[in-house]
Formats: structure tokens, C-alpha cells, sequence
């Protein structure tokens, strides 16, 4: 995220990408961002009706069934403030409290789509490219806070870790 007035010390330890990620069965490896605000906004509600599947000749007559995380959750508002244009996601969407859960449910629901952080996507889980998007728009900032300038073991831990970024 981004340094809060209330953050005392804040060092920037790299970056992490917010990527979306489907089932297996789901037959589009891209989506136009209208495409993914329609879908995690309620208004598409099946896979055959969004227009790239149309375009790639496939047949996905099945409900989408979307992955989110709870209200509050730091990724949930990460994702609607960069994909989503800050719209609300699908009152409807099934909750997961974690990363393991949405990767547990993604490989148990073929036709299932959510959102995770890049570095936490297992081999074998497909990744959605989202079109019409500044590549760099899903890619935030990761920090270190700390009560106070950083000192001693926990300075030379901070300066290791940014370094190897």
C-alpha cells in the first residue's frame, strides 16, 4: 500500500502485483477490465456472457462464481481501488478469509475467478491478464512500519531484505 499519515517509520521493501486468477475448466486466458467490473459487480453472472468468450468460439454455459475476501480486508481494497474503479463487489460473492482458502477453492471450482496476491499463486493455477490496464496499476508498494527509526539488528534486517529486491 501506501504510507498513512499515522505510519511513524516506513521503509519501501519492494513491490507485490495483485493478479486475478480462474478455474481450470474457465476457457479465457484475457479480459477486457469492463469485462472483470462487470463480472465481480454482479452484472455478468455467466461465462457465456461475456463478449471475449464469444470472440474465442468457446462454449462456457456456467454460473461464474466469484472469490473475494471479507469488507475490510487490506487485498479486497486493493483490488477495488485498482480494477474495480472502488465499485462494491458482488454482495453475493463467496467469502475466504485467506490466501489457502482462495487457492483451495479456485482448484475445487472449476469455473471460479478471484484475486491474490502474484507471489502467492501456486504452478498450475490460471492466471487472467486483464487488458486495458497499466500493467503497473496492479503493482503496490510493500512496507516496512516501525514506531521509530529503525536501529541495530532490525536495521541491518530491513537493509538486507531491500537489497535483495
Amino acid at each position: 500500500g501506501e504510507r498513512t499519515s499515522s505510519d511513524p517509520q516506513v521503509a519501501v521493501m519492494g513491490k507485490e502485483e495483485i493478479v486475478v486468477i480462474t478455474g481450470e475448466r474457465v476457457p479465457l486466458r484475457s479480459l477486457s477490465i469492463e469485462s472483470l467490473r462487470a463480472i465481480f459487480t454482479g452484472s455478468i453472472e455467466n461465462w457465456n456472457e461475456i463478449s471475449e468468450n464469444q470472440t474465442e468460439q468457446t462454449e462456457a454455459d456456467q454460473p461464474i462464481q466469484i472469490l473475494t475476501y471479507p469488507q475490510g480486508h487490506h487485498l479486497r481494497l486493493l483490488f477495488s481501488q485498482t480494477y474495480l474503479d472502488s465499485q462494491d463487489i458482488d454482495p453475493a460473492a463467496q467469502l475466504l478469509s485467506t490466501s489457502h482458502s482462495v487457492i483451495d477453492h479456485i482448484q475445487s471450482n472449476p469455473y471460479a475467478i478471484a484475486y491474490i496476491l502474484k507471489s502467492q499463486v501456486p504452478a498450475g493455477i490460471n492466471l487472467l491478464e486483464v487488458t486495458d490496464l497499466d500493467p503497473l496499476a496492479a503493482q503496490h508498494n510493500v512496507l516496512a512500519v516501525t514506531q521509530t527509526f529503525p536501529q541495530g539488528d532490525l536495521r541491518q534486517l530491513l537493509l538486507c531484505l531491500q537489497n535483495s529486491n
